[in-house]
This record gives C-alpha cells, structure tokens and sequence, in this order.
C-alpha cells in the first residue's frame, strides 16, 4: 500500500531517535502510521538528519490585541516555525487582558486569522473572576496567575491562592503562575536601577522562593494541576525537588544560558522578570534541567521595540524575544555535549502536551498530529538579529551557536523548506485542551 505522503528520516520515537517512516493523512493532517519502511507517492526522505516533534512552546506574549507594534499573531508565529516550534499558548496581558468570555473570544478570533502556527490562549484568574473559570474553560487552554507585579495590571493576591486553586481545579485545566512574592519585591526595590545587577537585587531569589513555596503548599492542598513559569534561582530549586505530581515547572534559555554580569551592550536588553540572575543560579538551573527536575524548555517570549528598550534602564519595560531560537540555542546546547537530544526533544513537546492534556501534540505516533522540526546537526550558525522574524529587531542571543531547522510540517503541511518560508497565509488551529 502507497500512502499519499510519507516522511522519512531519524525520528524521535518513543525517547529515543530512530530511523522510520511516517505516513500522514493529507486531510487531516494526522500521522496514520509509523514504521521502518513505509511506501507513499510522494516521499520527503531527510536521511540521517533528525525529526523531532514539533515544539509546542507554553509561554508566549505576541502581543495581540493592543500591542502589535511590538509583536502580533502574524509575526510572532512566523518567528515560532522558523525556529521549530509549531503550537504557542499566548499570554492573558494584553490589551484588553484576557480575563473574561469577550476578550477570550476576540484573541481567538484573532489568531485563527492571523497565526501560522496551532495555538492556544490562557485566561488570567483575577479577584473578580474565579466564579467565571468554568465558562472561560470551554475554550481556554488553561489559566494564568501573576504572583509579582510585571508587564501588565493582573497582579493577583498570594492570600486568595487557595481559593484560586480550588475554583481552577474544578475547571480541569492547568494554571500557569508567575512566581515571585509581591510583597517581597515591594521590600527588596531599588529607588533606581540602572543595570541588570541593579535589576537583580531588586528582585532577589528569595521573592522566588516564597512564591514557589506558597504555590506548593495550596498545590498540594487542592491538587490542583499547576505549572510553575520561568524558574529562575538555585533557591527554587531546591523547594521543587520534591514536590507533589500535581506540579510541573519550566525554564527559559535566557535564565539557563545568560548572566547578568554579562556584557551585553544595551543593559535593557537583559531586563525581564525574573530577573537573569549569577552563573551560580544559572548552573544550578541547567543542571536541574538537564537531569528532568525542571519539566518544560519554554520560551517566554515577550517582546518589546528596540526604541522602547533603548531608553533609560529603569524606565524601560521587561521582556525579551526567545521563540525562535528557543530549540536553535539548545540543539547547540546538545552539540557541544551540555545534554541529549532525548532530553531535549522531551522537554520541547511531550512534556508540555501531557502538562496541559493536549492528547494529539507532542509525538511522532499514530493518531498525532503530524508536526515535526528536521534539524541538520551539522549545520550550526550564529544567531542574528537581521535573520530573525520578530518586529522587534533584536535579540539577546546575539553571535550564540544555533542549529535552526531546515524543514517545519505543520499538520503535514511542509511550510518551511529549506530554511525558506513557503505559506503566506495562516491556518493556526486552536488546539483541543484537555477537556475536549
């Protein structure tokens, strides 16, 4: 039997990489089988280089409704695909927030327009509205919870977290919190920062902690599911190594690869929240990583203009583009040896299905969607601003080895080829969240 499309190559099948065909529905855009060999009239055949799942990156802020000068659906899912990743789920902090039915429905809207890239939208919990969690559930992929004041107005009080838990567990779906104790921040402010090390000692890892610890206890209170953002500090880690199955955490390229002692010519360039912190954090971070305690590789992309940036340090906003070289950076990260591939194909689309119950995402399998990054190992460059797809027009990864990938298919759709971009127009689907 000839299928109408089979891909071949050296897959990530069941944590490990093996070489296998995979054949694919072009209706449907589902894997129908997954063998050695596999006939098809037409046969994408990569060889030895590597296939993994498409990435699935949890943390995004594109910056769509309110603040597209800085980033939109478009061009933040074009920066996704050509970095491998082929599903985001899109922060609430925009402009409207997403917090109820309405501005749920319009982001929706929105990105089914605009995105080339599957996705899915959070709904932050607020003091005003727990009681509507189980309506915003129908469509949501899960909810988010801001612990310390950042980007946006949706700071949530530590002393309701339970109450929040409670009403979030009784939807099913997950909660994503932003962990840092607000009021610790509030005590550890400097009048004036002027330097990421200022940054730094203005949120110390100690706000992290009790953050995480708060999170844990009503976590293992309620048995809510809860997904820790962007952990940052040694400090955290040592509170997350035993914690409850019900909890899963994530970290970011820019907390396990930069430091703020670093140079990195404009100073807000490296100002995000959590602050980028010492090398000591950093190689507590990578190490807890690299061994599985820390779940999720997730991007936090959160973009701002180059001229918004530019001004003076403590005036300039927090945030800093990552979703396309989120895998490129650590597909390098696993040439020089720092860790596997298997480890890294895990964290970028297994995990982060199983975390938020997306049950066709996040492996090469029958029955999955047929999203898969193919990487050329040997093909290692430089990160350029000039080459990537943000509006921003910078980066923090400047001149770092990245290994990007030459082909992206998106529900057996081939729309990079190559290193080229072949679709110009967008079929995001919003993905199925574990209810559905």
């Amino acid at each position: 039997m000839a299928f109408d499309l089979v891909i071949r190559g050296n897959c990530f099948l069941d944590g490990a990489f093996t070489p296998a065909s995979v054949a694919i529905d072009v209706e449907s855009g589902s894997i129908l089988e997954v063998k050695k060999n596999l006939k098809g009239k037409t046969i994408h055949d990569f060889g030895n280089r590597l296939i993994f799942p498409g990435a699935i990156d949890p943390h995004v802020h594109f910056r769509d409704p309110g603040l597209t000068h800085k980033e939109d659906f478009y061009t933040g899912s074009l920066s996704a695909i050509c970095g491998g990743v082929t599903t985001f789920f899109d922060m609430p902090n925009t402009i409207p927030p997403t917090i109820d039915n309405a501005s749920l429905c319009e982001k929706l809207d929105i990105a089914s327009r605009k995105s080339l890239a599957d996705f899915g939208i959070y709904a932050a919990v607020t003091e005003d509205n727990p009681e509507n969690l189980g309506q915003l559930a129908k469509s949501a992929v899960g909810f988010k919870i801001f612990l310390g004041s950042t980007t946006g107005n949706l700071l949530f009080p530590k002393e309701r977290l339970f109450e929040a838990f409670e009403a979030v567990k009784k939807t099913g779906l997950t909660v994503v919190v932003h962990a840092e104790d607000n009021d610790c921040l509030k005590e550890c402010r400097l009048e004036k920062e002027d330097s990421p090390l200022d940054h730094l000692a203005s949120r110390p890892s100690k706000c992290e902690a009790a953050a995480v610890s708060a999170v844990l206890d009503a976590a293992s209170r309620t048995g809510c599911r809860v997904h820790i953002a962007h952990v940052s500090s040694a400090e955290a880690i040592a509170l997350l190594g035993d914690r409850p199955e019900n909890v899963s955490c994530g970290a970011t390229p820019h907390h396990l690869l930069l430091t703020a002692e670093a140079d990195c010519g404009i100073p807000s360039f490296y100002k995000v929240n959590p602050p980028i912190r010492g090398d000591s954090d950093r190689e507590a971070l990578f190490t807890a990583f690299s061994s599985g305690c820390i779940d999720v590789l997730e991007s936090d992309h959160a973009p701002h203009t180059i001229a918004e940036k530019g001004c003076d340090f403590g005036d300039a906003p927090s945030g800093m583009p990552g979703v396309e070289t989120l895998l490129p950076l650590f597909m390098a990260q696993v040439k020089r040896g720092a860790i596997s591939y298997e480890r890294l194909a895990h964290a970028t689309s297994e995990a982060t299905a199983r975390i938020f119950g997306i049950r066709n995402k996040g492996r090469i399998a029958k029955g999955y969607d047929a999203d898969m990054a193919i990487f050329d190992v040997g093909n290692v460059a430089h990160v350029e601003a000039s080459r990537l797809q943000s509006k921003c027009g910078w980066t923090p990864f400047e001149g770092h080895d990245a290994i990007f990938p030459t082909d992206v298919f998106r529900r057996g759709e081939r729309i990079l080829e190559d290193g080229e971009f072949t679709w110009d127009t967008g079929y995001g689907r919003r993905v199925e969240n574990g209810l559905e």
